[in-house]
């Protein structure tokens, strides 16, 4: 998301990050050095959103709903 947003140029590998996401979402598709999206080099789109965290302690377990549940949730709290 950095990246893509503009919030850092490039990922530079001796630094250290808190996560990192590998995914082909449309709206932050991952792209491999050679300039390919990860979509070409599988071929074709992948059904989740990779995640790779970096921690130093323990972290909370995160757990999404599927998208049906989520539109439900919204819907009664949209704070």
């Amino acid at each position: 998301y950095a990246l893509e947003s503009g919030i850092i140029d490039e990922v530079d590998p001796d630094t250290p990050y808190a996560e990192l996401w590998i995914g082909t979402h449309k709206s932050g598709a991952t792209t491999l050095r050679d300039g390919t999206t990860l979509e070409q080099a599988v071929g074709g789109p992948l059904p989740f959103l990779f995640k790779v965290l970096s921690a130093g302690k323990a972290l909370s377990i995160q757990a999404h709903p599927c998208k049906e549940r989520a539109k439900d949730l919204h819907k009664s709290n949209p704070k």
